[in-house]
């Protein structure tokens, strides 16, 4: 009998409590492991598991990684160790053909025996929901050491008129000559050239995850099909050199000696502890139907935002592409996402429940939709739904005053199979990207070639096109029609965004004019009072040079004449002395007084040279202002730069 695993994370230890369908952790030390209970199996040889198959449901993947379906429904993506593994649900439903390439590598086993002891927690008996939520259904018996890689090639056929052909080329290709299944063998030197033409209209991508083995390629590298199967070859070896822990091994409870014991001293009924083997089939299909939902909520959201390069599919059945259509749709999506959610966790808390009652069926909340999806259900089910059925959610419960815990109920037969929405959903318009050109084009344009009778035998033979074909055409030519009116409303309305525009950056330029003619006429008066003043400032400074040098004239006629006198007088007396220290004190004074007026002197060349730099910034602003008059106002960089001069002038003038 295979083991019982689940993906490993560091959260989980030796003897805890654990769910096997959810993959939740539960109570440590639901069992005590003693370190003799312990045992550890490895040998020098690995254990190495090669896989490769073609692959038609997304559950098939999830199912050989040993991922939670409930999990990954609740999350809804697919997690493994607690991070998105490899698997992009959109890409594998949107593609043709799906092959998985998958190593497993074990180097060791840590487990538990059989003799554990399970710890009992008295007034948790099996078969209650506290049991349940304390115990799970199993426990964490041991772990596998090595490695595991999981490779995905999804292939999408380009031109859809070819799919099956292209598929059969594909798998020939890639199959082993002896069946048509995908195997490792099949990837060989000699098939590279084949696998590669038959490749060709076709986009494959390329998906791949792994665990242990460390960096299994260089990160320059690009993954293709060869680089994927050449690291799916040397996996095992690169495994050899860093192992990790890869998986936990599970055991149930009915399988412990000690468990089986104690529930039969205490007459418990071991058969009540969860039991899901039951509804693992059906929860993969919960699982696909969950991920059908997601894609066609990807799908539905691309119509909702490009109603244009769509259209409703023929027949009664079919959506109308109106919002109020198709945002009903998407509620009623949801709504079956949320159905398939409830779904699991009822089956996580009595998977018995698949086996008995069923309420009655909720609508989307548009009729429109709620009776296409009854007329669907009747086509594809074979059975008869009312419109109450649909419409009309279950009642709740009579409030009796009864405290008694209600048990898990669903109606499973109010789930929808999302496969009855492919012949309701709008498809999309498939038509050639293509200018319009002459009539006689027009079939081609309109994907009727293929369609259109050929041409009259005789002028006067009348051909016309089958009433399917003209549906077609007149659906599409609406579609363009309509495509056309959509830009030509766009056009006018950005004409009057851009009509507004140059109406209001014309009125900000007149007012810009009036403004630079007032700030001229300012500028004119003050450039006159400038030069006045500057006229005034340059006869007030010859004066004082002149006055400044009389007064050092004197002062030299002044310091000669006394020392002539006492030279001449060398021997005066006392009153000559005196006469002569006053000539020298007068001289001082007169001396003190020529550094006071060449200070200032100083000072007032020092402002006529600023006034030569305001007179040569004036000249750089009439100039400025002549080129703006002749180039003209729609030269706004001169207006932002004469506006700034102008303050600049403004504040000189306040100075």
């Amino acid at each position: 009998m295979p083991l019982l695993l689940a993906p490993y994370n560091d959260s989980m230890s030796l003897g805890q409590g654990f769910n096997s369908y959810t993959h939740e952790l539960c109570i440590d030390k639901a069992v005590t492991v003693e370190q003799e209970n312990i045992e550890s199996e490895g040998s020098p040889a690995q254990d190495v598991t090669y896989t490769s198959r073609f692959v038609d449901k997304l559950s098939d993947v999830v199912n050989s990684m040993n991922i939670s379906f409930s999990s990954s429904i609740k999350k809804g993506t697919v997690e493994s160790n607690g991070s998105t593994s490899a698997i992009d649900e959109t890409t594998f439903k949107d593609s043709n053909l799906n092959a998985v390439v998958r190593v497993k590598v074990t180097n060791q086993i840590i487990s538990v025996n059989t003799k554990a002891e399970f710890n009992e927690i008295a007034g948790v008996i099996p078969g209650t929901p506290q049991f349940n939520d304390t115990y799970g259904d199993c426990y964490i018996s041991g772990f596998i050491e090595g490695g595991e890689f999981n490779g995905i090639v999804s292939i999408k056929i380009l031109d859809s008129t070819k799919t099956a052909k292209k598929i059969a080329e594909i798998k020939s290709a890639l199959a082993s000559p002896s069946n048509d299944e995908l195997t490792l063998d099949a990837f060989g030197d000699n098939v590279n050239s084949n696998l590669t033409e038959k490749l060709r209209d076709s986009q494959t991508t390329i998906s791949v995850s792994w665990q242990g083995g460390g960096q299994i390629k260089h990160a320059e590298t690009q993954w293709n099909i060869d680089t994927m199967l050449a690291a799916a070859a040397a996996f095992p070896s690169n495994v050899a050199q860093k192992p990790q822990r890869t998986w936990a091994i599970l055991t149930k409870y009915k399988a412990n000696q000690s468990f089986v014991k104690k529930m039969a001293e205490k007459k418990h009924e071991i058969s009540k502890v969860l039991q899901y083997d039951q509804v693992s089939t059906f929860t993969a299909e919960l699982f696909d139907d969950f991920m059908d939902y997601k894609v066609l909520l990807n799908t539905l959201q691309d119509i909702i935002s490009n109603r244009h390069e769509y259209t409703a599919q023929a027949g009664d059945n079919a959506i109308e592409l109106t919002i109020a259509n198709l945002l009903a749709l998407k509620a009623a999506f949801r709504a079956e996402q949320s159905k398939i959610v409830q779904a699991t966790e009822v089956l996580s808390r009595d998977p018995s429940i698949l086996l008995r009652k069923a309420n009655s069926l909720k609508g989307s909340g548009s009729t429109a939709v709620d009776d296409v999806i009854k007329k669907a259900l009747q086509a594809n089910l074979g059975r008869s739904v009312t419109k109450r059925q649909i419409l009309t959610p279950p009642s709740p419960p009579a409030d009796d005053g009864s405290t008694t815990t209600a048990e898990p109920d669903f109606d499973f037969s109010s789930l929808i199979p999302p496969e009855i929405f492919d012949d309701i959903m709008p498809k999309r318009i498939e038509t050639p990207e293509t200018q319009v050109g002459p009539l006689s084009a027009l079939p081609t344009m309109l994907g009727l070639a293929s369609a259109a009778p050929p041409p009259p035998a005789t002028d006067g033979e009348v051909v016309g096109l089958p009433d399917g074909v003209m549906k077609q055409a007149n659906s599409t030519l609406q579609t363009m029609l309509d495509l056309k009116e959509q830009e030509l409303e766009d056009s006018v309305s950005k004409r009057n965004q851009y009509a507004t525009k140059n109406q209001t950056l014309e009125s900000e330029l007149s007012e810009l004019k009036v403004k630079t003619a007032a700030d001229q006429i300012h500028i004119q008066m003050l450039t006159g009072e400038r030069d006045t003043l500057k006229t005034n400032l340059v006869k007030a400074q010859e004066e004082k040079a002149e006055v400044l040098e009389a007064a050092k004239k004197s002062a030299d006629a002044a310091k000669g004449a006394a020392e002539a006198a006492k030279k001449t007088k060398g021997d005066a007396d006392t009153t000559h002395e005196e006469e002569l220290r006053n000539m020298q004190l007068e001289a001082n004074s007169y001396h003190a007084s020529w550094k006071k007026v060449e200070g200032e002197l100083s000072t007032e060349k020092a402002e006529v040279e600023r006034l030569k730099g305001d007179k040569k910034v004036f000249k750089e602003f009439f100039a400025s202002l002549e080129r703006f008059q002749a180039v003209g106002p729609a030269d706004m960089g001169n207006v932002t730069r004469m506006a700034a001069l102008t303050l600049s002038v403004r504040a000189m003038g306040d100075n």
